[in-house]
């Protein structure tokens, strides 16, 4: 059988329990299952499904991945690493010395630099 031990909770087959208030249950601690033909969500609460997920994460930009698998929030490589390049568009102004330059104030550095060394 199956139990469903908490307020407003569902157990969905053999073995399944349901020990938290407002939740289905599939499975237990001990013996996990997975949901198949899943429709994809759509509203805000529903659920998704491993082809949403996936197809959300495609086209992001993701921090790269150490040697032992943990995330290297160090580094981000674009272009997949396959060599080509990649261009940031809409970048704001650097501000503090960590921050990346934009094309603008590049420009104007370069500008600065020849008016000084022409005045000399």
């Amino acid at each position: 059988g199956s139990i469903a031990a908490a307020d407003n909770s569902v157990a969905l087959g053999t073995g399944s329990v349901a020990t938290e208030e407002n939740t289905i249950s599939v499975g237990s601690s001990t013996n996990q299952r997975r949901i198949t033909n899943v429709a994809a969500g759509k509203n805000a609460t529903d659920a998704v499904n491993v082809a949403q997920l996936k197809s959300s994460e495609a086209g992001g930009v993701r921090y790269d991945t150490k040697a032992d698998g943990s995330i290297d929030y160090s580094n981000i490589t674009l272009g997949g690493g396959n060599g080509s390049t990649t261009r940031i568009s809409n970048v704001s102004a650097g501000v503090n010395n960590n921050d990346a330059v934009n094309y603008a104030q590049l420009k104007q550095s370069v500008q600065e630099t020849k008016q000084y060394t022409d005045q000399r």
